[in-house]
């Protein structure tokens, strides 16, 4: 009976997708509280461009998480607007297909290297693209990611195709180490 019971689980239960290091963690792991990132996203919605600023500060950290909080700055036809802070909490392992902490479902489609400008300077990153699905958006993306940038990511870029058509371009533009 109880053998019975385990194979029927089986055939219900989903298969338990692979976990992986979350990108994200990495870039921000070892890090004092303090650290920061500003990054500018440049957003193209035909007729409406957006630009926002976000600033990535690290509140906590541990050896499976790190909490960070968030100040977000967008203007949008000349209007600021800007969100309360917010924390985020980033789990150091995440599912294989999961795009962020919030959310979302990434399929890597390609990696490798190349050497980009950020922050005024050449440097090798390595980098990952592939289709992405959050909410009801879904497109494509790619993410250069380099160790000696606070956040770990160097640049990305987002170009919806559904349910609308739009680009966005995101890139680091200060950041700072806490000693």
């Amino acid at each position: 009976m109880k053998l019975a019971l385990v194979f029927a689980s089986l055939l219900v239960l989903p298969p338990q997708e692979k976990e992986i290091d979350n990108p994200e963690f990495q870039g921000w792991k070892g890090l004092k509280p303090g650290s920061w990132v500003r990054t500018k996203t440049a957003m193209d919605l035909g007729p409406i461009q957006t630009e926002t600023i976000t600033v990535a500060k690290l509140i906590e950290g541990s050896d499976d998480k790190v909490v960070l909080e968030l100040a977000i700055t967008t203007t949008v036809a000349g209007a600021e607007m800007k969100r309360d802070p917010e924390q985020v909490t980033v789990r150091s392992r995440i599912r294989e297909t999961q795009l962020t902490a919030e959310g979302g479902k990434f399929t890597k489609s390609a990696e490798g290297e190349e050497t980009i400008e950020v922050l005024g300077r050449k440097m090798k990153c390595r980098w990952i693209e592939g289709k992405v699905e959050k909410d009801n958006l879904k497109g494509k993306g790619k993410t250069w990611f380099h160790p000696d940038i606070v956040g770990g990511v160097a640049k990305s870029t987002f170009k919806i195709e559904e349910p609308i058509q739009a680009t966005a371009e995101t890139a680091v533009v200060e950041t700072r180490l806490k000693e």
